[in-house]
């Protein structure tokens, strides 16, 4: 395999496994900076001419790949975890409001 793409393919085996612990351990923030690296290089690694290799190394990179693909459903279905419970917060955020609205109208609002 060119040594470029052997090269990216470990870079981004490394960031995928990075990427994977920051999920798990729901350090969002840092995800995020991490995760803009990381779609930079898959890009760079499918921009990549795949004519120079071999069979074998076709191979070896259908399965890297294969293996990132899997990392990234698992990371997916945690971010979506994620995003339910950002839903319920802002749900019971936007009830407090309308609550407290209700609730302090009487004596903020002017007799006309």
């Amino acid at each position: 395999m060119p040594k470029s793409i052997t090269a990216a393919l470990q870079a981004a085996s490394q960031l995928n496994s990075n990427l994977m612990t920051l999920t798990a351990q729901g350090k969002w923030d840092e995800f995020i900076e991490a995760v803009t690296e990381y779609v930079s290089l898959i890009s760079e690694i499918m921009d990549a001419d795949s004519d120079e290799l071999s069979p074998e190394e076709s191979a070896v990179l259908k399965q890297v790949i294969t293996g990132l693909l899997e990392n990234e459903a698992v990371m997916m279905q945690q971010m979506r975890s994620r995003l339910d419970v950002l839903r319920k917060e802002i749900t019971t955020i936007n009830k407090g409001k309308a609550i407290s609205t209700a609730y302090l109208e009487p004596f903020t609002s002017f007799p006309r």
